[in-house]
């Protein structure tokens, strides 16, 4: 009798066990699925507002974009002449070339600024005219560079018995060559962390191989952020 209540003690303990078991596995079933779900909505509701977004821009095509564009043509056409006529070897300008092609920043810097003055940076996109600001800033600074300069960010941190904590600090500092957004110089010893990292490129001489990087890849992403309102162009992930 106590051997078959055993078996029937047994038995109903494998039967509630497999019921538990049952019920965590639907309950994080349910969980990953309204996750899933949450997360499709949200990626749904993102790409309307995106491209409401795109629309109420796209209503300003002529009056905006088009004479943005001229000007970035104009900017990319004067930059190209003056990279192209530099000394292959000693990267040196002849001083017209220099002149031109500050006449060349000067006009476009200018047409940004009216654009400006008549509230006309109203209707950017805002990924459009965070990078308009960053390049005319960059140009007005590089007319008169000396040294490539750029953002360095220090981070530091300590860590000992499971605690730690870290803080981070932003300045700008010369860089000898264009490895800005990728170098990174970083220390670890005795739970004490420090790093560095070069980002952004913030001015430089016009004739060096960092201002020529940074133009190309400005030029390169404006002009995509530009075609997506007036072409309906997707140019990046949002």
């Amino acid at each position: 009798m106590l051997a078959a209540l055993s078996a029937g003690a047994e038995t109903a303990l494998i039967v509630a066990a497999a019921s538990l078991a049952t019920a965590v596995v639907t309950a994080a079933a349910a969980t990953y699925a309204s996750r899933v779900h949450i997360r499709e909505v949200r990626l749904t509701y993102d790409q309307k507002l995106h491209g409401n977004y795109l629309a109420n821009a796209r209503a300003y095509t002529n009056s905006v974009y088009v004479p943005l564009s001229v000007a970035l043509t104009h900017l990319s056409a004067s930059f190209l002449t003056f990279r192209d006529g530099l000394i292959a070897n000693t990267r040196e300008a002849a001083p017209e070339a220099v002149d031109l092609f500050k006449k060349g920043i000067g006009d476009f810097v200018s047409a940004i600024d009216e654009f400006t003055t008549r509230g006309a940076d109203a209707f950017l996109t805002r990924e459009l005219e965070d990078e308009l600001v960053s390049l005319t800033t960059f140009l007005r600074k590089s007319t008169v560079s000396t040294a490539p300069r750029a953002s360095v960010v220090f981070t530091y941190g300590v860590g000992f018995g499971g605690l730690s904590a870290s803080a981070s600090r932003e300045t700008s500092g010369k860089v000898a060559r264009a490895a800005y957004g990728v170098s990174e110089v970083s220390l670890n010893l005795f739970g004490v962390r420090a790093s560095s990292r070069v980002g952004k490129l913030l001015e430089a001489p016009l004739t060096s191989p960092a201002f020529e990087r940074r133009m190309v890849e400005d030029l390169a992403s404006i002009k995509m952020l530009i075609k997506e309102v007036t072409l309906g162009a997707h140019a990046g992930p949002l």
